[in-house]
Parts: C-alpha cells; structure tokens; sequence
C-alpha cells in the first residue's frame, strides 16, 4: 500500500516559478537561485519603468522563461 505523502512534481514549480519568479526554485529548497531569479526580472522592470520600458521587459521576460524552464529541469537527486 503506497503512503499518502504529496509530492510536487517538478511540473508545479515550473508553474509557480512562471507566475513569480524563483517560487519554483524556492521550493526545491534552492533560495540563492531563487533570490538571482527574483532580483533579475525585477531589476529589469525597474530599469525598464526608468529607462526604455520594450528591451528591458523582453529581457525580464526571457528571464522568467528562463526561471520556468530551470524550475522544470532540475533534479533533486
């Protein structure tokens, strides 16, 4: 008989890291890439509210792509 324990799957903390980024990191216990997920996006909205808001929000956009697919790809071994 299997035990009752719940699991995240690595699919969930792509899906928490793409709403904020770094959620899915911070819950695969990896807090300094989700502090290095988090700061970059909002650094490049800041520099983007600042300075010239169409590069700077692509750029915080393929981070947070980029958030996501690290959420999804890594192993917990």
């Amino acid at each position: 008989m299997s035990s009752p324990v719940a699991t995240r799957s690595s699919a969930t903390e792509a899906l928490a890291s793409g709403f904020i980024p770094g959620a899915g990191q911070l819950l695969q216990g990896r807090p300094i890439a989700a502090v290095i997920h988090f700061s970059a996006v909002v650094a490049y909205l800041v520099i983007g509210a600042r300075v010239g808001v169409r590069y700077a929000v692509l750029s915080a956009f393929v981070w947070n792509c980029y958030s996501v697919v690290d959420a999804y790809r890594h192993r917990g071994d």
